[in-house]
């Protein structure tokens, strides 16, 4: 289920991603929610290399990968919200989320009033204020070098619990 080996450079960690974003979304249509592609992966790469380079928060650079909506069986009610697919090996106990990253998400949950979720594969997602409940670490030496928030993943939930439609355990 998670076909991916400890990587360091830039084009090994974006397949990762890219990969984890395929399997998070068919994951999700095999759940029957709705999915639009948005971000990185729809971007040329020079626009991605020149949004890399940017030293400020730029959110078009953290952008989510994905939109998702369905009706509630619950309240008939349209749930959306915005996904950032994250890559974790299956030997990994943590999922680790660039500081960046979880300021964008605030950022765009504040300016758009729409839930962002961190979703792995298997449909365990993080939100935001979940996450700043976990560890700082990070720096020089390994991923992108940036600094970056540490959660275990049995913190997660699954998609389906986390909007209600299952009993939290």
């Amino acid at each position: 289920m998670y076909p991916f080996s400890q990587t360091n450079t830039w084009e090994e960690r974006i397949a990762r991603g890219t990969e984890a974003e395929k399997i998070v979304a068919q994951q999700l249509r095999d759940q029957k929610w709705n999915l639009e592609s948005l971000g990185q992966s729809q971007m040329s790469p020079a626009l991605r290399a020149a949004l890399r380079d940017q030293k400020e928060i730029n959110l078009l650079r953290w952008f989510p990968d994905l939109a998702a909506w369905r009706i509630s069986p619950l309240t008939n009610r349209t749930i959306i919200f915005a996904i950032d697919a994250k890559s974790i090996m299956k030997t990994q106990v943590n999922l680790s989320v660039e500081e960046r990253a979880l300021e964008a998400s605030e950022e765009f949950e504040r300016s758009s009033r729409m839930p962002w979720l961190f979703v792995i594969p298997g449909l365990m997602c993080f939100d935001p204020i979940t996450l700043r409940t976990g560890s700082r670490s990070g720096g020089p030496g390994g991923g992108s070098g940036t600094p970056y928030v540490v959660m275990p993943k049995i913190q997660g939930y699954h998609i389906e619990t986390y909007f209600g439609m299952e009993e939290r355990k």
